[in-house]
């Protein structure tokens, strides 16, 4: 790579970072994170920074500074963080294997083989999850997602030192290093990351050889001085991607770039790349023009800052009744009053000293402040999406819990969809190729080396059978609403498809294709016992005729 090139894609990175959309999201997620991520406050990018200091953003912050001063209400930061735990926990559930895999052939979803193949694939993908650190860096990605309307999560390939595949590594990025631009489908395709590295971790990650002898020098004499990283991933021109008849290439010729940049002395540290994009960036919604996501954090902001001053204003009227100030006429105090515990205080005429009674109305304060924190707690869908206590309510029903989710997908819904495109589905995606290409996976049997793999994915979490789960209830009313006509006009239950309800149920409810008997099966099944039946009614038929001989014989004598 060129110095020239190496210019251009700094120029690229500083006219994204500088962009006024972007300085404009600078300047509100740090004021949406310090009332609601506050441990991302302050550290916000403006697109510079210096080699000797951390990469600090629209207001400038000391490492290890204290991030809660203006926040005098908890609930916006707690609405952040039951939110996020509620998209994990029924969306990416640790505990569930929470999507699965189908053919797109339906002649591959009957047969066994194939369909035993793709079960043991899925369960291998959700096993290099659990078995990564997904769990933790995704949890902190939805509370970036919930609170800033935006993720960013990482999808790496860990390398052991013999050269073999060593399981996914996921790192959640902080908005405030990251800039990204869209193709013409309205999807991620370039994005550049700005972060620091000391001299030490430089040398450990790439080894002196590839840094600039600057930072090599740096390194052995102050280790711990920072130096500017860039990262960037983009779309490689076609004509330099060079895959070889198994879709494999160096990292050089695949078709997304990765290349990492000391910006201080413009040197190019490393060039790969990878088969897909491999940063999955998730909007809450778009707004026309924007590439940047809006969400609740941001209609909950006007609330939450007035939450916030009016706690301070209750805590100074606290402070009033609980610490008056006093009034003394004048020459009847000698000095200064001395409030101290045991202080004494030298006074000509004690009558004369008095408190200020304060006329503030802590009632009507307080109402305004329950009023705003259920606002606040309505806007990030708290009141929707969390079971009520169970004091107040007793235990719920499981039909209660169903229509609580059921309303959760429905105030959800267009979210859901932008994060399955835009997150899950690649996610998955990417995961099922990287194995592949690993040689993780089981050997390929023989039916699909000669069909092909296509797939699709289906969510069976807990969200996505709710936004399904009414085509079962439609499906159950309406076969006994013809059982019921049933009794008039035998002929209605012609019109019920059996087997295609069963299917169809199946695959909603998210049972596992080995459970579910394939058509071929079935239909041996059913041959199997159409004979026995045949054959019942033969041997019923021989033993009454039998019967009938015997009688007749009987009669005859």
């Amino acid at each position: 790579m060129t110095d020239k090139t190496i210019d251009s894609l700094i120029r690229k990175s500083d006219a994204l970072f500088g962009s006024v959309e972007r300085s404009n999201s600078d300047h509100l997620w740090n004021e949406l994170a310090e009332y609601m991520l506050n441990n991302q406050h302050g550290v916000f990018l403006s697109g510079q920074s210096t080699a000797n200091a951390p990469l600090l953003g629209a207001t400038s912050v000391t490492p290890g500074v204290k991030k809660t001063k203006n926040v005098y209400d908890s609930t916006a930061l707690q609405a952040v963080q039951d939110l996020a735990a509620a998209f994990q926990g029924t969306l990416t559930n640790p505990a569930t294997v929470w999507s699965k895999l189908r053919f797109q052939n339906d002649e591959l979803n009957n047969n066994e083989e194939a369909v035993q193949w793709l079960e043991s694939v899925n369960n291998i993908i959700h096993k290099e999850f659990s078995e990564s650190n997904f769990d933790t860096e995704v949890a902190k990605a939805y509370q970036s997602f919930v609170s800033l309307a935006n993720m960013v999560l990482m999808q790496e390939e860990r390398i052991n030192d013999d050269g073999t595949f060593g399981g996914f590594r996921f790192t959640s990025m902080h908005l405030g290093q990251i800039a990204w631009a869209e193709d013409k489908d309205g999807l991620v395709d370039t994005m550049y990351r700005k972060f620091n590295m000391t001299g030490k971790q430089l040398v450990e990650k790439f080894g002196e050889e590839n840094l600039h002898k600057n930072v090599v020098r740096a390194a052995e004499k102050e280790p711990h001085r920072n130096f500017e990283l860039m990262h960037c991933i983009f779309k490689r021109d076609p004509k330099e991607v060079k895959l070889n008849e198994l879709g494999l290439a160096p990292g050089d010729k695949r078709p997304i770039a990765s290349v990492y940049i000391d910006v201080e002395n413009k040197h190019m540290i490393e060039e790969g790349g990878f088969y897909e994009f491999p940063s999955y960036v998730a909007r809450w919604s778009l707004m026309p023009g924007e590439v940047y996501g809006r969400g609740p954090g941001h209609l909950a902001l006007p609330d939450t800052r007035t939450l916030n001053r009016l706690k301070k204003r209750g805590l100074e009227a606290i402070d009033l009744q609980v610490r008056p100030p006093m009034l003394a006429n004048q020459r009847d105090v000698f000095g200064q009053l001395d409030l101290r515990p045991g202080a004494i205080s030298i006074v000509k005429d004690h009558n004369g000293v008095r408190e200020f009674v304060s006329q503030s109305r802590a009632d009507i304060l307080q109402f305004s402040v329950e009023e705003l924190r259920a606002s606040i707690r309505g806007i990030f869908f708290l009141d929707k999406l969390l079971l009520p206590d169970r004091t107040e309510t007793g235990e719920m029903t499981a039909f209660e819990v169903s229509q609580r989710l059921e309303q959760m997908q429905r105030v959800l819904g267009p979210t859901l969809s932008r994060i399955n495109s835009e997150f899950l589905s690649p996610l998955v995606v990417r995961s099922f190729k990287m194995l592949l290409r690993a040689g993780a996976l089981p050997s390929v049997p023989r039916v699909l080396q000669e069909l092909g793999i296509d797939i699709d994915i289906v969510f069976v979490n807990q969200l996505a059978r709710a936004q399904q789960v009414q085509d079962v209830s439609t499906i159950q009313q309406w076969v006994q609403n013809l059982g019921t006509l049933a009794q008039l006009v035998p002929e209605v239950i012609d019109n019920i498809n059996g087997d295609g309800i069963a299917k169809h149920t199946a695959r909603i409810l998210g049972v596992p294709e080995i459970a579910v008997t394939d058509d071929e099966q079935v239909e041996q099944i059913r041959e199997q016992r159409a004979q026995q039946a045949q054959q019942q009614e033969q041997l019923e038929a021989a033993n009454l005729a039998a019967d009938t001989i015997a009688k007749t014989g009987g009669l005859s004598e």
